[in-house]
């Protein structure tokens, strides 16, 4: 187990290092002495709120400097950060907020615009910061009884502060699942569970010496937060932030600042694409690019190697594990459909319904073990017990190993379709429909029937200067895939639902079924 935390890393690095811009953003940089100095006046404030060790310390802000320097003020309380979605609606965020009990919230000033938001929160929280770091002070009329960031900063700024001494197994942040299978759950990860995975990161990344790392993933997800900031604060690594993704604003930077490292999703890459056929980006700096959070399709990744002469390698992570558990080899040719290889300190299993491990290239369940292993889902005992089971992590994947020890995930168990007995997984029939001309994407889930345990339908989403005739991707469909795979139905929708880094939302299409059914 490691024995340092966060602070013991900001610390070691802020003697190391102290002149050092270690965060750069568009509206200010920071050195590693300037993040110690800042996140001890607002770890001082928060102290005189008489916040305690273990206490919930909230953020609810768009991508910032700040949102790293907060998060170190939390900790040194001996606190726990818990980063809210922003793309949650004001019930879902109360349900978190209750839960938690915030001690205090840090507000980023740009959501003051949404006043039933702020009134909400100003009732259910007693404390609460306003991040005013891009709107002027008079534009901040709303936030009465509440401090300004800059404020406190001032203020407690050369105030003596001692630090509270915590163990690498103290929960440093709780982060909520998006709740796709149902209400959102609160993950308990451990400064150690953080740290051994920035760790195992390292390894594989093979840092260079002029590397700039781009981060345009929304930091209250788990891989951007820790693959995209606290890896590069650990190992000294300029991270530039960008508050909220577009493609042109990220290819504008990668182009101003010689960014070397992307880390995406598959849906901003597709966007990446785009932008740059569109117009045409100096990226040559660009040397690693890595995808994760959500299955990579193969016209992605080919598409991207064409335009940007790069290829993207996949990797696979979930909140549960710190992220990262498995990434393909970096500077070996990534392979298509493939996760790669576990990191150094994760094993991974494939075991049947069982809990027999599966042979070589035999769908079952992702069984993960490791440090960066969660130290369970807060106040759920039951959730946890269920999820861990003889320190094995349950990941509801389904996924296959080939003869080189090179993994492959299939699909979420609990997205597999049951038909008449066989298992039908969505991931396949998705490949083909997306590879129907003017299909833009789709999802594939299954409703009960009981003549046949489960039927299946299709949400497409059309390309609208394609002519699509439904007929013609059924009979396509029947030539690439098995009669009890095709779907029964296939319903053409505007949009998929998704969440905030573009995971589909089958939860949402499932909640909706009836109504979709009616639908001819």
């Amino acid at each position: 187990m490691i024995n340092e935390t966060f602070v013991d890393v900001l610390t070691r690095n802020a003697e190391k290092y102290p002149e050092k811009k270690i965060l750069l953003s568009a509206s200010k940089n920071y050195n590693y002495s300037e993040i110690e100095n800042h996140s001890t006046a607002i770890a001082n404030y928060l102290k005189d709120l008489g916040i305690k060790s273990n206490d919930f310390i909230g953020i609810l802000s768009l991508n910032s400097p700040e949102f790293i320097v907060i998060s170190f003020a939390a900790w040194k309380i001996g606190g726990i950060l818990t980063s809210l979605n922003y793309t949650l609606k004001p019930e879902e965020l109360i349900y978190i907020i209750q839960k938690t009990k915030f001690k205090c919230l840090f507000l980023d000033a740009r959501f003051l615009s949404n006043q039933q938001l702020f009134e909400i929160l100003v009732k259910t929280i007693s404390n609460i910061v306003i991040i005013d770091t891009v709107i002027p002070k008079q534009q901040l009329q709303l936030a009465v009884n509440s401090n300004l960031y800059t404020e406190l900063i001032e203020r407690y700024n050369k105030i003596t502060f001692q630090r509270i001494n915590i163990s690498a197994n103290h929960p440093a942040v709780c982060i909520f699942t998006s709740g796709t299978t149902g209400a959102a759950k609160g993950v308990l990860l451990s400064h150690n569970n953080l740290i051994s995975n920035i760790q195992d990161m390292i390894l594989a990344l093979k840092f260079q010496s002029n590397d700039i790392v781009i981060n345009v993933l929304p930091m209250f997800n788990i891989f951007s937060f820790n693959c995209a900031a606290m890896l590069e604060i650990y190992e000294s690594i300029p991270v530039y932030i960008v508050d909220k993704f577009t493609p042109k604003q990220t290819l504008l930077a990668i182009e101003k600042f010689k960014i070397t490292i992307l880390l995406a999703v598959p849906v901003m890459l597709k966007l990446l694409i785009i932008q740059q056929e569109k117009e045409k980006f100096n990226t040559e700096s660009l040397r690693l690019v890595i995808s994760g959070g959500a299955a990579l399709d193969e016209e992605t990744f080919d598409n991207f190697q064409k335009i940007f002469n790069l290829p993207i390698y996949e990797g696979f992570g979930i909140t549960e594990t710190a992220p990262v558990c498995a990434l393909n080899p970096i500077g070996l040719p990534p392979l298509k459909k493939s996760i790669g290889k576990p990191l150094k300190s994760v094993k991974l299993r494939i075991v049947d319904e069982h809990g027999k491990d599966c042979q070589t290239n035999e769908p079952g369940e992702l069984l993960i073990q490791g440090p960066n292993v969660m130290l369970g889902y807060y106040n759920d005992e039951l959730a946890t017990n269920e999820a861990i089971v003889d320190g094995w992590y349950k990941s509801g994947d389904v996924a296959v190993v080939d003869d080189n020890g090179n993994y492959y995930i299939v699909d979420r168990i609990k997205d597999m379709i049951i038909v008449n007995g066989l298992n039908v997984y969505p991931a396949e029939i998705e490949k083909h429909i997306n590879s129907f001309d003017g299909i833009i994407e789709s999802a594939v889930v299954g409703y009960n029937d009981r003549r046949h345990g489960e039927k299946i339908i299709a949400f497409v989403v059309v390309d609208e200067t394609t002519e699509f005739d439904k007929l013609k991707l059924l009979k396509y469909l029947k030539e690439k895939l098995a009669n009890y795979k095709v779907p029964d139905k296939i319903i053409k929708i505007a949009e998929l639902p998704k969440s905030a880094i573009g995971k589909i939302l089958k939860k949402e299409l499932r909640a909706k079924m009836l109504e979709y059914l009616k639908e001819p």
